[in-house]
């Protein structure tokens, strides 16, 4: 599955379109929140070999952490990782420029009526 054309790339595709990163960005928001590997290939919108092979990764690096929840493996943010720090800073700093021209809209006089 790759991502449909009305989304855009994570991080606003400043830095590519894969699997590891349109994890990121759908974790992010998420905090503490336990997904399995399914919910995972779902919010990255890719299958569920590539969503593995990313969460490996990211497990590796932790990056994430797994819990066994019954007879299945969720996942969470290391909310302790450096790595998960600087890329919310990142995320944050996206956010900020993409909402700059509207906060320039906002700040300009309203135009003059027809009178």
């Amino acid at each position: 599955m790759n991502q449909t054309m009305n989304q855009t790339p994570p991080f606003e595709g400043i830095f590519g379109d894969t699997c590891e990163l349109r994890l990121l960005q759908s974790l992010l928001p998420m905090d503490d929140t336990a997904l399995s590997i399914s919910k995972l290939a779902e919010k990255a919108d890719t299958n569920l070999t590539e969503a593995n092979e990313a969460v490996l990764k990211f497990v590796a690096w932790e990056i994430l952490s797994s819990s066994r929840d019954q007879d299945e493996l969720k996942y969470t943010l290391n909310s302790n990782s450096s790595i998960i720090r600087s890329m919310a800073i990142v995320n944050s700093s996206v956010i900020r420029l993409m909402l700059r021209p509207l906060m320039r809209q906002s700040e300009e006089p309203p135009s003059p009526g027809l009178g």
